[in-house]
């Protein structure tokens, strides 16, 4: 009884307090005078060029999340929709790719293996058709290969806000044309298209639906969405491919470097980090903070 009389005390205390709150609170609200409320308050944003030389410039390209590259004096950017171009002096541009066509010098080579390349996304015919029904190659990054003394670019095909596959292809010239290789790493899959990835090459069933999928799709939340990669060597000359973006955040995965793509050994294209992925998936990948 004393518990529950001491209960009541607290609750009416509390009551009055918020009661006296609310009251404070409207004998302040009435007190403010006009004067003291703001009226047609005049932001001015101009900015002064007063001194400052000025002028315009164009590239004359455009060449969407690029990555640069530069080799013996010329820069190279490699962008989305298959576009590149290339300059002398960073301000002058050539445009060398563009479009999704079979022709583009540069990345063209794709669409004859185009029922591989976009097998599992990034067309309006893959497993995962693109959301708006169209091609979607983005965010490329080249590396020359210290190893194999080939050009290496890594992009992905994506169809849906989560739903890509990160590829790479390879060239003797940095300026292409880049021979598709296979694909590294699959996202966006749920239980009825965990079938059209590799995941089940690395880990069983079980772990992956438990692990990968979640509330009958991809378990987002956690792991990462496969696109816009950036590859690059450490001080001691260990790849790395940093990549992610729209869900479980960056992730980073170190690459084999030693690509065995048409050696039989190797096991076909698509071979450069399944050595590193066998032991990689079996645990979550490393996450940057």
């Amino acid at each position: 009884m004393r518990n529950g009389r001491r209960t009541t005390s607290v609750l009416l205390v509390a009551a009055m307090t918020a009661g006296l709150a609310a009251c404070g609170t409207t004998e302040a609200a009435e007190n403010v005078t006009e004067s003291e409320t703001p009226e047609n308050t005049d932001y001015n944003f101009t900015v002064s060029y007063d001194g400052i030389q000025t002028g315009d410039v164009s590239s004359g390209v455009a060449v969407h999340d690029p990555s640069i590259y530069e080799e013996n004096g010329t820069y190279y950017i490699f962008g989305s929709h298959m576009s590149a171009a290339k300059s002398d002096d960073l301000l002058h541009w050539e445009s060398i790719a563009d479009g999704y066509n079979k022709t583009n010098p540069v990345y063209g080579q794709i669409y004859d293996v185009a029922d591989e390349a976009f097998a599992y996304a990034g067309s309006k015919n893959s497993l995962i058709q693109t959301d708006d029904k169209k091609t979607h190659v983005w965010a490329p990054d080249v590396i020359y290969n210290k190893t194999t003394g080939l050009y290496y670019m890594y992009y992905c095909t994506t169809s849906t806000w989560n739903a890509s596959n990160l590829c790479y292809g390879t060239s003797e010239t940095i300026e292409g044309p880049y021979e598709w290789q296979g694909a590294l790493i699959y996202s966006g899959f749920d239980k009825d298209t965990i079938a059209g990835t590799d995941v089940l090459d690395y880990v069983d069933e079980e772990y992956a639906l438990k692990n990968y999928v979640r509330n009958n799709g991809y378990n987002f939340e956690e792991y990462p969405n496969a696109i816009d990669p950036t590859v690059f060597y450490d001080a001691d000359d260990r790849m790395w491919m940093v990549y992610g973006s729209w869900s479980g955040g960056i992730f980073l995965l170190e690459l084999d470097p030693r690509d065995r793509t048409g050696d039989s050994s190797g096991g076909g294209r698509g071979t450069q980090c399944r050595r590193l992925l066998r032991k990689a998936s079996a645990r979550r990948r490393t996450q940057i903070h």
